[in-house]
This record gives C-alpha cells, structure tokens and sequence, in this order.
C-alpha cells in the first residue's frame, strides 16, 4: 500500500497492465518492420551487385571477341594483302560488334508548306449574309485601318509610319462561333483573320 493518495483498485492495476502488454506489442511490431525493411534494402543492394557482375562479365566477353576478330583480321593482312583493308569501313568491322553501320546523316524532308484554309461553318470568307443575316450588325467602319495597323511593316514609335508600303486589307468575315466580324489580312502567303 502506498503512503500517499487512495490505494490502487483492481481495475486500474488491470488497466495499467493493458496500456503496458499493448506499448510492448507495438514496439515489438515497429521492431519487426525494421528488421524487415533492412532486409529487403539487403536483398535490393545484393540483385544490384549481381546485375553489375553480370553486365561487366557481358563486356569482357565482347571485348574478347573484339580481339579475336581484330587480331584475326590483322594477321590475314600481314599474311596475304588486302583481308583486312576489305573490313574497313563496311559492315563487318570491329567497331560495330556485328552491329549494322551507323548512319550519320538522316534523310532530309522538306517542311511543309502551312495553306491557308478556312472551316467550313466557322467564317463565312465572303461576307455574305446567310440566315442569320437579321442577326448580323453592320460591319465596322475602320476595318482598312485595323488591317493595315496589324501589318508586320507597320510600327509605332520614332520611325511611325501613318499608313503602311502596302495595304494588306481584303475584306471582311463573318465569325459564325463569336458572332463578330473579323478582318481578313493577307501576308506571306497566308491569310489571317484578325479584329472583332
């Protein structure tokens, strides 16, 4: 019995006891997985040193046979003439290991050029009025002006030009998805809708 407080009941001791026996099982079982996690980063490094072993025996029986082949080659040439000048530069020498030759140039193709083509249903080129044409509101009036400022030539600034070498403007279209007109441009061979 202790000296101070009220004694201990049973159920108490019996509650201790729990909290203790299940502190107990849980350090057993991070023990456990220690133990297990160690063993698997053992297991890991041991296949890594074996694929190394495996790799570098796979080089040295290349090697070897490189050797064979070269010095096979060089005495026919030493011997006869021109056996070993046969494999220069073709398809069996020494470097490639049986390998075909490379290539060192690709085969060249010429880009593309992009063409200017419009989606049928998404702009009406022409301007035309359709079905909705109710619907249209009047084009805007500084259409050329909105062209010829979206011009590459055209810049602001010191050297500003007021209007552009050459006018890029050729017509209007209907933007059927916005519901908007744009301003057809054309420059470097294609043709560009800009504006609202």
């Amino acid at each position: 019995m202790r000296p101070w407080g009220p004694p201990r009941t049973e159920q108490q001791q019996q509650g201790q006891a729990l909290q203790q026996q299940q502190q107990q099982q849980q350090q057993q079982q991070q023990q456990q997985q220690q133990q297990q996690q160690q063993q698997q980063q053992q297991q890991e490094e041991e296949q890594q040193e074996q694929q190394q072993q495996q790799q570098l025996q796979i080089l040295g029986a290349k090697r070897a046979a490189a050797g064979a082949r070269r010095a096979s080659e060089g005495g026919g040439a030493a011997s006869g003439g021109s056996a070993g000048v046969s494999g220069w530069g073709g398809s069996e020498g020494s470097d490639t290991e049986g390998e075909p030759p490379l290539r060192l140039t690709e085969p060249q193709t010429q880009p593309q050029r992009a063409r200017a083509s419009v989606t049928p249903g998404q702009l009406d080129p022409r301007g035309t009025p359709g079905s909705d044409a109710a619907a249209r509101p009047a084009p805007p009036r500084p259409a050329r002006r909105v062209a010829d400022q979206a011009a590459p030539g055209f810049r602001g600034g010191a050297h500003k030009r007021s209007v552009p070498p050459k006018s890029l403007y050729k017509g209007l279209a209907w933007d059927v998805q916005e519901d908007c007109w744009r301003v057809r441009i054309s420059y470097d061979g294609k043709q560009r809708h800009i504006g609202r």
